[in-house]
């Protein structure tokens, strides 16, 4: 999936997350270490349990994919 088709995939969903295995397949990553990393408090995208499944906020992970900054003032 080249750049621009990870962003225009994110930016047509109409749902506001994404589950653990998109994120795998946009940026890397195994879908299970997100999972894990949320449980234990060091996951640093934002995200929310829906149950036992994990849901991460679909406009973050599209700031990181294009490159934004965190704190736009800087």
């Amino acid at each position: 999936m080249t750049h621009t088709e990870r962003i225009d995939y994110l930016e047509n969903l109409d749902r506001e997350t994404i589950s653990p295995r998109e994120l795998a397949m946009l940026i890397g990553g195994d879908q299970y270490y997100y999972n894990i990393a949320a449980k234990t408090g060091n996951f640093t995208l934002p995200y929310i349990w829906r149950g036992r499944n994990l849901r991460i906020f679909r406009q973050p992970v599209l700031d990181l994919i294009r490159g934004h900054k965190e704190n736009p003032s800087q």
